[in-house]
């Protein structure tokens, strides 16, 4: 009975496969005839402005200008009549930026002078370090690599050190091969 079932199943089956062969052999001939060009599509439309509750449209504010001291002290004008002159124009409102790009300075030269006093680590050039710097380490991982270790060469550094204990000091771990 399995059997009986078993046989006609496959004689199905490869009178479907034939007759599927068949009938995409019949389309290609038919469709090799030149194609119509498509048609152009339409362009996208701009994303709309997001709006308030009353239905204005919401405006960015434009990042403020740096504060100087002269500004903080309303400038020599302003001193020396007591009242700030009508075409000064008035301070803005969020100083939020102005503050965010000092602190990012203030974090450039701290790590500027970090590297020029200590001198551990050097950037890579290409990923590959230099001859002075020999120990690679990977930020993503804080993984450090020696030269001789299995996945020294395919390594591609983000820091190069000139010790392990320097690697180490700034919290890198060393591979395991």
């Amino acid at each position: 009975m399995f059997r009986r079932a078993l046989r006609i199943g496959l004689r199905l089956g490869i009178l479907l496969g034939v007759t599927f062969a068949v009938v995409k052999t019949v389309q290609l001939r038919r469709g090799s005839s030149p194609a119509a060009a498509p048609e152009p599509w339409e362009p996208i439309p701009a994303a709309p402005r997001p709006v308030d509750e009353v239905g204005e449209p919401i405006v960015e504010p434009t990042p403020a200008e740096p504060v100087t001291p002269s500004d903080l002290a309303g400038g020599t004008e302003a001193s020396a009549s007591g009242a700030a002159s009508p075409s000064a124009p008035a301070p803005p409102a969020k100083r939020a930026p102005a503050k965010k790009a000092a602190k990012k300075a203030a974090k450039a030269t701290k790590k500027a002078g970090k590297a020029s006093e200590g001198a551990a680590w050097v950037e890579p050039v290409g990923g590959v370090c230099p001859p002075s710097h020999p120990v690679k380490a990977k930020l993503s991982s804080l993984i450090y690599h020696l030269p001789g270790m299995v996945a020294y060469d395919r390594t591609r550094a983000n820091r190069c050190y000139t010790d392990p204990r320097a690697a180490e000091s700034d919290g890198f771990v060393r591979a395991k091969r």
